[in-house]
């Protein structure tokens, strides 16, 4: 028998399960392109990273629940992310004073101001996004509960954007003139669809690995208590309760497996094109009563412990 604290794992799952509501969520925006020089304004590109700082992570069970999640190589990324999205709105407003003094004025200074601001809106908006997906890919590849197949394919999916983007970070890097700015502006358009298919796509398949990862803890426990009290005699009162809680047990795991199998189905037999924040809502939607059966199977695996 495996030698293990049953009512300090089963804590941690709980706190596993609660961090779920409260770890910190990576969001996409949707995207829209930098306008050219004769746009009357700025459409503002910044995906949404929602941090909770009020969690609890004193305890001890908490470390360590943190410790997958947050890498040093996430962490790291998380803080370039928010100084690249601070850099990307001071150059988005110097874009929008630069465009209205030309406007203003149509003198060929102010027209280099404004190619010059359009150039660094464009360089830090690549930034941004480029960090973003390196943030959901470190984040992805942490995550426990995914299947492997999916996980790769999507990664594999976020690698080849980001090089797609790189190479449009270094057309921006080369470009001089108003026509070749404004250009690369009008062709960012082309990466728009795609941003939110692998992004969204992503982020589905994070948040069903980390209920799956409790789901698969929790089986592991399940097996352990029941392995502990195989040679336990206890009176007949006792073995009733114990046995309506281990088929109570059973029956939430086996819809909490068939859903899980539904949800990997979803992704697997999905258009790519279809991949976008709907889905990835539907999605949460549809983890729902999952996160309610395993509350239960919780509550049952609480009452063995007891028994």
């Amino acid at each position: 028998m495996r030698k293990l604290s049953f009512y300090k794992i089963f804590l941690v799952i709980q706190l596993l399960i609660l961090s779920i509501l409260f770890v910190p969520s990576i969001k996409a925006q949707e995207l829209e392109g930098m306008p050219s020089q004769e746009s009357s304004q700025s459409n503002e590109i910044v995906p949404k990273l929602e941090i909770n700082e009020d969690v609890n992570t004193a305890s001890f069970s908490t470390q360590i629940l943190n410790k997958k999640r947050n890498t040093q190589k996430i962490i790291d990324l998380k803080i370039l992310y928010r100084d690249q999205i601070e850099a990307y709105r001071n150059s988005a407003k110097e874009f929008n004073v630069a465009q209205s003094n030309y406007f203003n004025v149509q003198t060929l200074t102010a027209l280099e101001d404004a190619v010059n601001a359009t150039r660094q809106a464009m360089k830090d908006r690549s930034k941004v996004l480029i960090t973003y997906l390196e943030l959901i890919s470190a984040t992805l590849e942490d995550t426990a509960g995914v299947e492997i197949s999916l996980k790769d394919q999507s990664l594999k999916q976020i690698e080849s954007l980001i090089i797609t983007l790189r190479l449009h970070q270094d057309d921006i890097d080369l470009s001089k003139d108003r026509n070749a700015v404004n250009l690369l502006a009008d062709s960012f358009e082309i990466f728009v669809e795609p941003y939110n298919q692998i992004t969204y796509k992503a982020l589905s398949l994070i948040r069903i690995g980390q209920m799956q990862a409790v789901y698969d803890v929790s089986i592991l426990i399940d097996e352990d208590i029941k392995e502990s009290k195989v040679n336990s005699e206890v009176g007949a009162v006792i073995q009733a309760k114990r046995d309506r809680a281990y088929q109570e047990i059973q029956r939430n795991f086996l819809e909490i497996n068939n859903e899980f199998s539904e949800l990997n189905n979803k992704i697997i037999n999905g258009d790519e094109e279809n991949f976008g924040r709907l889905f990835y809502e539907r999605i949460l939607r549809d983890l729902e009563p999952i996160y309610i059966q395993l509350s239960k199977s919780l509550d049952h695996l609480e009452e063995l412990l007891k028994l």
